[in-house]
């Protein structure tokens, strides 16, 4: 219990997966990043039955089908990354096993050579840290229809029967859990628990040989909100891109700097015949947004002061700034007045922190549209800045 008390602690930490990109082409096969979000984010509450055995001593002198018992099974637990998980598990069967001891609290009735059938209910009370196959492999995949989620866990175990007995027990299984709705999925788990042999009252407590329970549990989860987990806004190979993109657009606004300083000692009709013909390009440029934000990060701010200063240097050209918003988060009406926001602030900046000239710029915002660069919804959130012609 206390690695489940540990990792929920970590509740408002961020979490970084490990960018290993070499150039623009595999950036849209990078691993994503993932805010691990606040405390009460990402829980779900799990219930299952079905049958279970109790496989201990003397059992393989009876046939399989007499020791099935009905089982029942709750969970709580929390997602800390698209990875790992930690939940809080509760099993309870009603156990039926075979002893050799007539005196065996928990005998109930004769089975015949000697064996007697045994009767009682076993709990189990266990920590457990749950891993999605998926996610790790295949990246993040929020709306997947089939999640498989080895597990595994240690806690208590106890014999409530007549014959009451506690120990340590070890849990491990694979959870098969199939996507209704982003709030329930349907589980079928496969599950495990073991324990010291003593728990039945056919060995008495000493040296470890173990029994276990085994069994099927067919169930629900339902996901409490908030649920799933944001994006960063960007990873370390796209910013790299932009940084690249905005050096080359820097190198280019230099080479006319020298072009503009050479002119400037030839005669003043040259220079007029100059002037008058030149025609500057000031690349677009995208400012990229959080989900659900828009404020600018500290990142996009440096970004977007030097693009002000490419802006001032052709007065007389206008600039387009267009928000947009991602179609798979948010309804149609919340994404276009996002997206005038993102536009808005863009604006605003330019503006009031930068000097860029009212007259150079023009508002616009599209609302949520597909994916529009490397097949990623959140490079979407974004607001572009382009020059007309």
């Amino acid at each position: 219990m206390w690695l489940l008390v540990a990792m929920l602690a970590m509740g408002n930490t961020t979490a970084y997966a490990t960018a290993t990109e070499e150039n623009a082409q595999n950036a849209q096969n990078d691993k994503k990043e993932y805010h691990i979000g606040k405390f009460l984010d990402n829980w779900y509450l799990g219930v299952g039955v079905g049958p279970m055995t109790f496989n201990g001593n003397h059992g393989e002198e009876t046939n399989y089908g007499s020791r099935i018992a009905p089982s029942f099974n709750l969970q709580l637990g929390k997602w800390v990354t698209p990875v790992i998980g930690v939940r809080a598990n509760f099993n309870w069967m009603q156990a039926k096993g075979i002893t050799v001891d007539p005196n065996n609290p928990n005998v109930d009735g004769q089975k015949g050579n000697g064996l007697y059938k045994t009767k009682f209910p076993f709990l189990s009370l266990s920590g457990e840290v749950t891993f999605d196959l998926i996610n790790l492999f295949k990246g993040y995949q929020p709306g997947k229809v089939y999640s498989l989620l080895p597990y595994g866990g240690v806690g208590v175990v106890r014999s409530a029967g007549d014959l009451k007995k506690n120990n340590i027990g070890f849990s491990f299984g694979i959870d098969n859990r199939f996507r209704v709705s982003d709030a329930w999925s349907l589980n079928l788990d496969l599950r495990f628990n073991m324990f010291h042999e003593c728990m039945d009252g056919t060995a008495p407590i000493g040296k470890w040989d173990q029994d276990f329970t085994s069994g099927i549990l067919v169930g629900a989860s339902y996901y409490f909100k908030k649920r799933g987990f944001d994006q960063c806004n960007l990873n370390e190979a796209e910013m790299d891109l932009i940084r690249k993109r905005l050096a080359a657009m820097n190198e280019e606004n230099q080479d006319l700097r020298d072009q503009l300083g050479k002119e400037r000692n030839k005669p003043a009709q040259v220079q007029e015949i100059i002037k008058t013909e030149k025609v500057t390009k000031v690349s677009d440029m995208g400012i990229f947004f959080e989900l659900n934000k828009s404020n600018l990060t500290e990142k996009e701010r440096v970004i977007l002061g030097f693009y002000a200063q490419m802006i001032k240097q052709v007065p007389d050209k206008k600039f387009v700034i267009t928000g947009y918003c991602d179609e798979q988060t948010g309804s149609s009406e919340y994404n276009l007045k996002l997206s005038q926001r993102r536009a808005e602030t863009v604006y605003n900046a330019l503006v009031n922190e930068f000097g860029v000239s009212k007259d150079q710029l023009v508002i616009d915002y599209k609302g949520g549209v597909d994916t529009m660069f490397y097949d990623a919804s959140h490079l979407s959130r974004v607001t572009i800045l382009k020059m007309q012609e």
